[in-house]
């Protein structure tokens, strides 16, 4: 069972600017990770969490200086107008791709400032 996803950001600004305007989570808790936690995975003084919920999804962006490394680790997240949050992503200024498959359907990602991929899918409640 899944019950939240961390992943890395670099400035707290995306919270609100992709996370909130252009993916639709909502703010639920923010704090600061326990000194210990820090030394030991990070190597730093203080790390602030960002909790963000949208449905019953919940991710805990950790404000770091650590860029992602390059990879196609990613997020599909679904939404009934999936061209909306990509339209909504391109023009606020966040990378955003779309592919046609071979299938015939469209591929959509985008990628926070942090390099974090999201996989923009349309709810499909057959599969």
């Amino acid at each position: 069972m899944l019950r939240h996803i961390g992943l890395n950001i670099n400035s707290s600004e995306d919270v609100e600017y992709f996370y909130k305007n252009v993916l639709g989570f909502e703010l639920i808790d923010e704090y600061y990770l326990h000194p210990s936690i820090v030394k030991t995975f990070l190597n730093c003084e203080q790390v602030k969490i960002f909790r963000v919920k949208k449905f019953n999804l919940v991710l805990e962006l950790i404000l770091t200086d650590i860029k992602n490394p390059q990879s196609f680790s990613h997020i599909a997240l679904e939404f009934w107008k999936p061209e909306n949050i990509f339209e909504k992503a391109k023009n606020s200024g966040y990378a955003a791709y779309e592919f046609i498959k071979e299938t015939g359907s469209k591929a959509r990602y985008i990628i926070d400032n942090s390099g974090n991929i999201f996989e923009i899918k349309s709810i499909n409640l057959i599969e």
